[in-house]
């Protein structure tokens, strides 16, 4: 069973990406955030691959969460790991779910 702070594989846009999910919705489909390798001038959080939350969501390189990056996703890849409480917070004040 999926819970919110899971790191995930999650299809977001066109792409498979390393995702954390934000929210369980009531119609049981999952709120995602997905990272990306591209860097551009707007509000995101940064992960480092060697950090903490780089090896639980599996990075390969530096990866970047942008607020657009989300979907509402029926399926997901379980990684087996949780996003550590810190990442799950900023990603959740980056998408507006938390102040």
């Amino acid at each position: 069973m999926t819970s919110e702070a899971d790191c995930v594989w999650a299809q977001v846009g066109t792409k498979r990406r390393h995702s954390v999910v934000l929210r369980c919705l009531p119609t049981g489909k999952l709120f995602v955030i997905g990272g990306s390798s591209q860097d551009h001038d707007r509000p995101r959080v940064i992960v480092d691959r060697k950090s903490t939350a780089g090896t639980a969501l599996k990075l390969k390189v530096r990866t970047y969460f942008y607020a657009n990056d989300t979907a509402q996703v029926s399926k997901v890849e379980q990684m087996g790991t949780v996003c550590p409480p810190t990442l799950f917070v900023q990603l959740l004040r980056l998408v507006g779910l938390r102040s």
